[in-house]
């Protein structure tokens, strides 16, 4: 017999609902710590607008290949899927490596900005999902024989900011200079709503839910679907909160995945 044999049932539930609060608080406190990281960062881009260190335009020329500014070369490991569908390559990220090429960049005053080459952990690029990107080798049937065998296939796929494409420029008081193929004020404001919501929600949402475990009579219908539901969200909620964690980072820190099929 253990010394929870001897507590009453009441007092069990009590326990677990301290529980899953317990939990809950974590997450939410992990997600608006992260909103809080994103609100320094926004402040500083905000900053730079109004002392000039943010600056956009349109690239006029890069001086990478195909015309490209800025390039980041994502080595990733590959592994063979063979079930339910065609042959497939799924990828995940090993490492990163950031390069500026140097160009020009028409600012939206109209002045003319000569882009320095950089490279290494003096850069950052913030790239769109759907930035152009290439595989450094695009032969499926090489790749797909490596991916088959216990030690996988590594591949690097190079994502760039091309000759056209509208930028803005950040050179920070670290001395890092970013480049970005999207408004980071606006996608920083964008994330910090996602995480606020969802922290919001969580903790709405297991008040919910300890309301219905605490309904009156104890282990009546309604407190045992409450029960249950309490079970359901404690195991939920975790992957949920680190899936919302994830889409939230900001483009350099998000991990770059992917699936290469078979070309029919």
């Amino acid at each position: 017999m253990t010394p929870l044999d001897a507590l009453p049932y009441e007092w069990l539930g009590l326990l677990a609902l301290g529980i899953l609060w317990v939990n809950t608080l974590l997450i939410a406190a992990a997600a608006w710590q992260q909103r809080s990281a994103l609100g320094a960062i926004r402040a500083t881009m905000i900053a730079g607008r109004h002392d000039g260190t943010l600056v956009s335009g349109i690239v006029e020329e890069g001086r990478g290949p195909e015309g490209a500014i800025a390039m980041r070369h994502v080595e990733q490991m590959g592994r063979a899927l063979t079930i339910s569908g065609p042959d497939r390559i799924l990828f995940t990220e090993r490492a990163v490596d950031e390069e500026i090429f140097g160009g020009v960049v028409r600012t939206d005053a109209g002045e003319t900005l000569d882009v320095e080459a950089a490279r290494g952990e003096s850069i950052e690029i913030w790239l769109r999902d759907d930035a152009p990107s290439a595989r450094r080798d695009a032969d499926f049937e090489r790749a797909w024989s490596r991916a088959s065998t216990n030690k996988g296939c590594v591949s690097t796929l190079e994502q760039r900011i091309e000759r056209g494409a509208r930028v803005w420029l950040h050179r920070g008081a670290d001395g890092v200079l970013r480049i970005a193929a999207l408004d980071p004020v606006a996608e920083c404001t964008r994330k910090r709503a996602l995480l606020a919501g969802f922290a919001v929600l969580t903790v709405l949402s297991c008040a919910v839910v300890s309301l219905i475990a605490c309904w009156p009579p104890a282990l009546g219908t309604i407190s045992t679907i409450g029960g249950v539901l309490g079970v359901a969200y404690f195991l939920a909620i975790q992957p949920l909160g680190t899936a919302v964690r994830d889409a939230a980072r900001i483009p350099p820190e998000r991990l770059v995945t992917g699936v290469w099929q078979r070309p029919a």
